[in-house]
């Protein structure tokens, strides 16, 4: 409803340059509506549009970072799962790892699977046990 001779349209365009570029495009193929009959925001509104925008986009950010962890949570839990059933004694890992040449001559594949499938489970009940 504001068009590009608004004199809002400088507020407006402040706004819009915080949302994300795939976001706006989104908004703007699911938004489909007629500007003849839009009201006019006030400045006031668009201020309150752009807090509620920077919350939003906060959260928005926040869950996709948590999304994330618990994506690479489950691939490690699955990792372990599968490991633990195989008779391998190397642990194997779905998607590679980004480990140091140090790291990788420490915690070799031998030493994780040990770690991961036998010790770690017998160590942290004990732990309970002695709480």
């Amino acid at each position: 409803s504001i068009g590009n001779n608004h004199p809002l349209r400088a507020h407006l365009d402040t706004v819009e340059s915080r949302v994300p570029a795939e976001l706006l495009d989104r908004m703007r193929r699911v938004v489909q509506h007629d500007a003849s009959h839009a009201d006019v925001p006030s400045e006031k509104a668009l201020v309150r549009l752009h807090k509620q925008l920077l919350k939003a986009l906060q959260h928005h950010n926040r869950v996709e970072t948590q999304w994330g962890v618990m994506v690479e949570k489950v691939i490690y839990l699955e990792d372990a799962q599968r490991n633990s059933c195989s008779h391998d004694t190397h642990f194997k890992h779905s998607t590679p790892r980004d480990r140091t040449n140090l790291t990788n001559m420490i915690y070799t594949p031998t030493v994780e699977w040990m770690w991961v499938c036998r010790v770690r489970g017998l160590l942290l009940r004990f732990i309970a046990v002695v709480c």
